[in-house]
Order: structure tokens, then sequence, then C-alpha cells
């Protein structure tokens, strides 16, 4: 117990466990002198909240915030942490009744300690306690200081001659009791009196003296405390506080009987005292009256309101009083806080100024506003949801409670906010300040139709949950929209007709709708058939009916089908249908029978089987049925979206009364965009009839990524190393996520210029990792993309093998290293540039048109040959990206993981291989060459390498491979090879 209240080692521990929080916006604030930088530092506030209620969206009553300021006025939070430690920035904890702040060494000087109440929801005043740890912090010490702003007098300006009183608090700022505090009471050093008091821990003890000022003028109080150092304190430096008190003689005094209103109309902008200015002396005097100016209490913070007095100037006789009415305009309403005005007395004859304060109170105060449209239409029939936007103009967070009185004969209701949905009283839990919450409202109808147009009105009443409740009434109008629906009957009897027959259709309709309806007929015919009559508009009141003849004939070789009566109005259509049976040679009927996926499996819908992969070939079956009386033998064609391929069966011939299937293959390009729905339109003619049916597939969505080792050096220990991977987006979607480490312990892996990674279908790109060994042997690294469960190989592990001894590593400056090293590559990449620009000029290889720049090629747009390579020169003095866009074709397989524990050979010497034989455009590593050279074993050389000079010409020139005319054998064509961009107008540090 005596090692954790006493910590040995100049380390201490300081506790206020008596201290309350009474409003939004008071602070309580601690100092502590760190005097050894060898030692943390730790805050821990803890309180017990009140008791909450289950509307509230905030978890806490009263929020406290912790927060600690160091000595070169650094901010920590309580509760943002990383790796165990306080950081800068974040956000105040809302959350917590327990909130930490930890620096794990902690600066000399003067430290800071803060205890803020951010929002004070409750009814009482919050305690809390607060522990301190660190060096200079000592809880077995008092530390008796006098409180500067507490050093009052009963009269703020004393007269000469009059007696007064004076009063200051004595506070403990330490955690032992301390006796028998000895305190001085001087008056510009002349010790007037003296006191002796004994003090709790953080115990705050008042003194009181009575003075008789003697002469006018400005005089310092002092107050000091422990004068002669009998006491052992923390702090020495704190024992003396002063104040300037005016001493004046015949003067003006200020009162009012109301110095304190509380504002309490949330519409209210102006507010009024009533105050007195009286002579003090016995003769007459010129008295005024000027306002300066309004602070909030809490923080000091000034606002520039108007303050207007209704009268400034006075003649006032010995003792005499006037009155002035003091009005400030302010905000509707102002943020909740004590508002302090000050005024000003003044005796002008005898130049006395008496300043006078007077206090606007500001509770919690809500004001609600909501906005919805003028007019909501809703349906006869169906249950009509809407949604109106609910405003806390307040000056807090405030929550109110609504309610809904429906139109008579409907039923409405909150969709979310009620006990239950469609509930007619709800609350919105706490609308935080000028912010605004949606409340989903539903109006069923009655069960008689209501006729469209009739006007309804829906009452919401809105009533806040603050102490002092206001209430508003919202109307919201409502206007019955249109339903229209018909009965349609067909009167004739029609049975089985011939291919030429003539008919007469009797029809009536019956208007169900809420509205008059002006119709036009339309119909839609099996082939062969035409309408002869009976396509006249007419109309049909509400709850009316109407007969009407519609005539058809058939041209002798009409078929039989289902017939489509289709009645228009303005705003819509209702269709009726029926089967017209026809004597006819053939009646072909064709449907989607099944699709087979490329792993042979079959399913009779189209999407059944999931999603339709790009690149894969899918074979659709139809059913062709014959349901007329004679053979049919159609031609087929299939219609396919561009890029599509595909081909079809010999088309059977399809015998009355059989049933006969067709098969086609359809082939879906690799670069075919997921989520769309391509169209297959199969149309099959013959003998003047023609059917067609019309599928559509569903392009999967493909999210994979393959890696693959760029540079894997051996490292070693304490030494920091370049190593590079190589990430490509083989799905046909973008991918953008956040590349995350995981290293062995101790090790240091930094991320080069950021960690976010962005890739188009196909693109690849360069990941450079800056890795500090601390220990030797064999370690796995595992790189992988957070938030990608749906990526395919999203993850990737790679060994490494690290040589010397064990190190730790203290860090270094990455920054640095970094901008040098790139400075470095731009102008050595600069000086190759020159090069092969001069080179390509002597040499006769394949030129291109001044300022021609090949932004595909830069950035990866244009696929590689196999063999290929481009050499990327940085064009900005710039940090070099994390990951540069690569040129490598996209392939849709998937291509396996490979790594090795130790470096290949090939990847070893392109260490110190020049410029010109990178493909990725990022500058060499960090290790020195000539270690790399005398490490790095000799590649064996390939069995397909070019001869001698060919492969010398590779590392002289920093020329792209594909301009060679071996490249162009190989079957890439001479217009698609990749073309070197002018540096001197590309903005881009990969082209």
């Amino acid at each position: 117990l005596e090692n954790s209240l006493a910590p040995s080692g100049n380390r201490g521990i300081w506790v206020d466990d008596r201290s309350v929080m009474s409003n939004s916006g008071s602070v309580k604030t601690y100092t502590f002198e760190v005097e050894q930088a060898s030692f943390s530092f730790k805050a821990v506030l803890t309180w017990s909240d009140e008791r909450g209620s289950r509307l509230s969206s905030s978890q806490l009553v009263n929020d406290l915030d912790l927060e600690v300021e160091a000595p070169d006025g650094t901010l920590y939070l309580g509760n943002v942490f990383a790796s165990g430690s306080s950081q800068v920035g974040g956000t105040r904890d809302t959350v917590n009744n327990l909130e930490v702040v930890l620096v794990d060494v902690a600066s000399v000087g003067t430290w800071t300690v803060r205890v803020k109440d951010a929002s004070h929801g409750g009814s009482r005043s919050q305690p809390f306690a607060i522990a301190i740890s660190g060096n200079g912090v000592n809880d077995l010490r008092p530390d008796p200081t006098p409180v500067e702003a507490s050093i009052t007098t009963a009269t703020p300006i004393p007269q000469v001659g009059e007696s007064v009183l004076l009063s200051a608090h004595i506070e403990n700022l330490g955690n032992v009791a301390v006796e028998n505090v000895l305190v001085h009471f001087k008056v510009d050093d002349n010790l007037i009196d003296s006191s002796t008091i004994n003090l709790n821990p953080a115990e705050i003890s008042t003194v009181f003296w009575y003075w008789t000022p003697t002469n006018a003028g400005n005089v310092t109080v002092t107050i000091e405390v422990d004068p002669l150092g009998e006491i052992d304190e923390i702090r020495e430096n704190n024992n003396i506080a002063t104040k300037i008190v005016g001493v004046t003689t015949p003067g003006v005094r200020m009162s009012s009987s109301s110095s304190t209103i509380i504002l309490l109309d949330s519409e209210q902008t102006a507010t009024s005292w009533q105050v007195n200015i009286t002579n003090t002396a016995l003769i007459q005097t010129n008295a005024s009256i000027t306002a300066n100016w309004v602070q909030r209490q809490s923080d000091g913070f000034s606002f520039s309101w108007y303050v207007g007095l209704s009268e400034t100037g006075f003649i006032l006789d010995g003792g005499q009083s006037a009155l002035s009415n003091v009005t400030v305009i302010h905000p509707s309403p102002p943020d909740p806080g004590t508002y302090v005005i000050s005024l000003t007395g003044i005796d002008n004859d005898n130049s006395i100024n008496f300043p006078y304060e007077i206090m606007l109170e500001v509770p919690d105060l809500a004001k609600a506003r909501v906005s919805f449209p003028p007019i909501v239409a809703v349906s006869p029939v169906l249950q009509t949801n809407f949604s109106v936007e609910l405003f806390n103009e307040g000056n807090a967070d405030i929550g109110y409670n609504l309610f809904l009185d429906s139109p008579t004969g409907w039923q409405a209701g909150f969709t979310d906010l009620g006990a239950q949905p469609g509930a007619p009283s709800a609350s919105s839990g706490a609308i935080v300040r000028d912010g605004s919450l949606q409340v989903g409202i539903s109006v069923s109808p009655p069960v008689s139709m209501v006729r469209a147009g009739s006007n309804l009105s829906l009452n919401l009443h809105i009533i806040s949950q603050t102490e002092n409740s206001e209430s508003w009434t919202e109307v919201v109008n409502l206007r019955v929209g249109v339903y229209e629906d018909l009965e349609i009957s067909l009167e004739s009897t029609v049975g089985m007709l011939r291919p030429d027959s003539s008919v007469n259709l009797q029809f009536s309709v019956f208007n169900e709708g809420n509205s008059d309806l002006t119709l036009t007929p339309s119909i839609q015919l099996p082939g062969g058939w035409s309408v002869t009559s009976g396509m006249n508009t007419f109309s049909v009141d509400y709850g009316d009916g109407h007969n009407w003849l519609v005539g058809i004939v058939g041209n002798g070789q009409a078929v039989g089908g289902v017939m489509t009566l289709v009645l228009s109005s303005p705003t819509g259509e209702i269709s009726w249908s029926t089967n017209l049976s026809v004597f006819s040679i053939a009646d072909p009927q064709i449907s989607f029978s099944s699709i087979t996926y490329p792993d042979s499996s079959t399913y009779p819908q189209i999407t059944e089987g999931g999603a339709h992969i790009p690149g894969e070939l899918y074979y659709l079956t139809w059913e062709i049925e014959n349901q007329g009386d004679g053979d049919w033998s159609p031609i087929v064609s299939l219609e396919l979206p561009t890029g599509y391929n595909g081909s079809c069966d010999e088309v059977p011939k399809v015998d009355s009364g059989d049933t006969e299937s067709l098969t086609c293959s359809v082939e879906i390009p690799v670069n075919a965009m997921p989520d769309m729905q391509p169209q297959i339109i199969l149309t099959m003619n013959g003998g003047g009839l023609e059917i067609s049916d019309t599928v559509s597939l569903l392009i999967a969505e493909v999210a994979a990524v393959t890696w693959s080792d760029e540079l894997l050096p051996e490292l070693e220990t304490g030494t920091q190393h370049l190593v590079k991977l190589r990430i490509e987006n083989t799905g046909n979607s973008m991918l953008s996520h956040v590349i995350a480490v995981d290293a062995p312990d101790g090790w240091e892996v930094i991320i080069d210029s950021g960690s976010t990674i962005s890739l188009q279908a196909g693109q690849s790109a360069s990941v450079r990792l800056f890795v500090t060994a601390s220990t030797p042997g064999l370690e796995q690294c595992t790189v992988r993309l957070t938030n990608a469960e749906a990526v395919a190989d999203s993850e990737y592990t790679f060994n490494l093998t690290a040589t010397g001894e064990v190190k730790t590593i203290v860090g270094s400056s990455i920054g640095e290293v970094i901008m040098w090293s790139s400075l470095i590559i731009i102008i050595v990449g600069g000086i190759l540039a020159i090069v092969l620009i001069m080179r390509k000029e002597k040499g006769g290889g394949k030129s291109y048109a001044s300022g021609q720049v090949n932004t595909a090629q830069a950035y990866g747009a244009s696929p590689l040959q196999s063999g290929q390579t481009v050499a990327h020169l940085p064009v900005q003095k710039q940090p070099v990206p994390q990951v540069a866009p690569s040129n490598i074709s996209f392939n849709w397989a998937q291509r396996p993981q490979q790594h090795s524990s130790h470096p290949s050979p090939q990847s070893e010497s392109s260490v110190t291989e020049s410029l010109s034989t990178e493909s990725t455009g990022t500058e060499p590593p960090i290790d020195e060459p000539s270690e790399v050279e005398e490490t790095a074993p000799t590649p064996e050389p390939a069995e397909d390498a070019q001869s001698s000079e060919g492969d010398s010409k590779e590392k002289e020139s920093v020329a792209v491979e594909s301009t060679d005319d071996e490249s162009t054998e190989d079957g890439v064509p001479e217009e698609t090879q990749p073309e070197w961009p002018d540096l001197g107008d590309s903005d881009d540090p990969w082209a």
C-alpha cells in the first residue's frame, strides 16, 4: 500500500475525489511541475453518472471530459489512444464515464490537467474523482495556496473611511491536511491583519478581514500563505495572490432588484432589466451609465449583442437614485449558460466609476421546426407513407414528444418512432442542436371510397422534453389522389373461329375508381386479325358504366391466341385479356428451358445458378411447342450484344402437337462489366409466323488479386531495406483498399508514401516496403488488403531472411531518407531521359511525333507483351508514391501466389542494374549499392536469352523493348507499341 500511494523514484500520485461539476461549461484546472523527463504522466477521471432515459440516444446524462496540456501546448484528450499511449488529436469521448490520458515520457515543465463539464443534462451537481501519477506529483505533501480570483470586497469600490469586509479563498491543492497555516493580509505591502487556518486535502477555506481604507486611488491587496516558509509544500511559488482595489471618495452606486433574469422563451430576442444609480455623496453630482460588454461567464467569450439604455445621464442630489431600463438584444435562443452584461455608473463630477454587472441565465431551451411538402397526396385504397423533417433549433440537444390527430375515418401513425408501427404517438429521442430527424408517417384510408381531390388535414403536435416544456402544432395538408379501377366484361359468346371470321364483340365497363374517366380503347390481337370498329374515345363517370361494340376480322391466315383490350386514360391504362380459338395450321410457342454453366450444372432459370462469369461459355436451351394442326419449319436467328459470340444448333421441324428443343451457345467477353444484364434474343420465323424470346444474363463481379515478389533482399539487422511486391487486380471491377502489414515482433515495416491502393480491372502496381529487422533468421511477413473479405487472395505471406546480431530499433528519419532518395532518383532519371533521347535520335530506333504522350502506356491501360518492360522516369521533384501503375496484361485466370524464403538471383541482381531495366518506375532500394553488389549472386543465363549484343543494348539503353523489330514480329502491331511520354508535358510522376 505504501508503494502504491507513495511510489519511489521521485514519482508520486495526486487524488481529488471531493470536487463537483454543476453546469455545462464548468472547468476544474490542476497544474503539476514535472522536473525530470524520464517519467510517464498519467491522469484518470471517473464519475458515477445519473440515471438516463431509455428514450435518449445519448448514454451519458452528465458528460465530463478530461484534457491534459503539455508544457509546449500539446493537447491530449481522454481515451484517444494508439499502441497503448495517448495521441494528439481525435475527438472527445461522449460514451464512457472513465477517461484516461497516458503520456509515456513527460517533458519537463508545467503540465495542466482540466476536467470539463461538456454537457450537463442532469438536475444535480456531478461529483467526480481524478487521480494524477507522475514526477513532481506528491500525494503526501500539502499545498495551501490563495485563490487569486476569489479576493473580493463587499463593496466593489470602497470609499475612504468606509469599513469594508474583504474575503479570500485558501485552497489546499495537496492531498495531506495542513494545520496552523498562517495567512497575511497586506495593503500596498503593509501588513493589515493575519489569520491562522487548518485545511484538509482539496479543502477551500474562506478568510475574512475588515479593512478601512485611508487613501483614495488604486491600492494593491495581497494575500500571502505561509509567509515564513514553515510548511513543506508541493510548490512554493503559489503562495501569494494580489488584487488591485480602487478606493474612492464620493461617487455613485448601482443596483437592481432583479440583477439576474432567467430566459424561458426560446423565441424571445430581447431581455430587459431595471437598474438604479445612486449618488453616494451628500452633495449634488452629474452621473451617467454606460454599457461595456457582454461575456459568457463559463469561458469569458465576448458577444457583440446590442445593449440599450433608456436613460444614460442624470443630475442626482446627495443620496438620490434614478432608474434606467437596460435592454439586451440576443439570438433566439442563445447558447445555454450565464451571460454577464457589464455596466458602469459614472460620477462625472468626481470622475469616479462604479462597475456593475447584470446576469442573463439561459437554460436548455427547445425550438422545433418541421419541414414537409405543402400538399401530401394520399391513396384512397392503400396505406400512404411519407416523412417530415423535424429540426431542433434550440440551444442544446433536445428530445420531443410527437402526437398525430388523424382526419375523420382515416388512421395516421408513426412508422418507426412509436412503440409499434402505426402508433399515433412517439418520441424523437435527443436531437443534436441544429440537427434534424426524418419522421416517417403512415396514413391509411377508410373502407369506403373517397373521391379524388378531397382535401384533408393531419395535425402534428410537438412537445419538448425540456424542464420548461414548449409545444408546437403543424397542420399537414392531405389530398386524396386519383385511383383508377375498371371492371371489364365481354358480353358476347365467342366460340372456335375461322381464320377469315368477322366478329362483333360486345363489351361493358364499370368505373370502380374515385374519379371520372375518359378512356381510349386499343386492342392487341393474334397474328392475322385486324380491328374494324369500336376504337373511339368515350367517358365513364365515377360510379357509372358503359357498353360498346368492337369489330374484328381475320385475313384467312389468322391464328388463335391472346386478345388484349387496353383502356387508356391520361394517367394510366387498364387491360383485359381473353383467348381467341382459331383453326390454324401451326401455332408455335417458345419458352426458355434451361441454362448449362461451364461446370456442366444445369438450371431451369437463367440466373438460378448464380451470376455469369466473363470469358466463359454457356449453353441456353429453349423448347418450341406446336399447338396448331400442321408442321412448322422455322429459321432461327440469335441477337447478341456487341462483343458476344454465339451460335445455335440446327433447327428441327416441329410437328403438330410436338415439342422440340433448341440449344444455343453464348460466350461472354472477358471485359464484360459487372452487374450488367445483357439481353439474348432468340427469334424464329416460318410460314408467316414469328416467335421470339428474350432472356437477360447477369454478369458476375469478380473481385480478385494476385501477388508476386519483385524484390526480397537478404536483410541485415538494424539496417533499413527495400522490399517490393507486385499486386494485380485480376477481377473485373475497381478495387480500393488500405494495405496493412503484419511483421515479426520487433521488426519495423514502413509502407512507402501512404497505404491506400486503388486498381482498375487488369491494373497492377508495385508495393514498396521499408523493412528493418531486429533479429536474425527466417521470418514471415504478411501483407493484406483491409476490409477485403470478398476479394480472393487479399492476403499474401512472404519470407524474409535477416543476418546479423539482435538489435533494438529506435526509429529513423524515414521521411528524410525517402526525400533524399527521391531527389537522387529524379536527378538520375533526368540524366537517363536525356541519354535516351540522344540515343534514340542517333540510333535509328522507332520515333514519335514531338510532344506525343502515350498516357495509356504510362498508367497501365495498354497491356505489355511477353518479355516487354517499360522504364518509368519520374519528372517531378516529389516523394515517389507507394504504388506504381503497371502495364501487365490483364488475365482472368487466378494465378498461384508464389514466394520463397530467399530472394531469387534475378531479384538480387536487379538491385545492381541501372534504371533502364526497371519496369515499375520506382527508385532503387535504400541498401548501400556496394553491399548489394558484393553479396548478390550472379544470375544464371536464361535458355532463350538474346545474343550478347542484344544484352548489352538492353543494359545501355532505357528505351522500351517493344520498339525493337523483334517485338513486332511476336505479334504486337506496330501502332500499339508503347511510346515514350514527353517528359516536359507530363504531370504524372509515373509517366
